[in-house]
């Protein structure tokens, strides 16, 4: 919320370490080849299963960290 919040600028990599995006491509990576790849990946599974999977994460976001985070691992 803060960088939202405060309109602070920070790197690729910080926005990765905070868990803001899933992968930073290099320079050297093709972006377009690493989205292809990925996009195949995810293709390949079960539709149903994958159609579960986007409904519980989008379940996920209405609770809060703390919810959870008393649970043993």
């Amino acid at each position: 919320m803060e960088l939202i919040l405060t309109g602070a600028t920070t790197s690729a990599a910080e926005m990765e370490r905070l868990g803001v995006v899933n992968r930073v491509v290099s320079s050297e990576e093709d972006v377009l080849e690493v989205a292809t790849r990925t996009a195949r990946t995810i293709a390949s599974f079960s539709a149903p299963a994958i159609g579960l999977a986007k409904q519980a994460i989008l379940a996920g976001e209405h609770f809060s960290y703390p919810l959870f985070s008393n649970l043993p691992n």
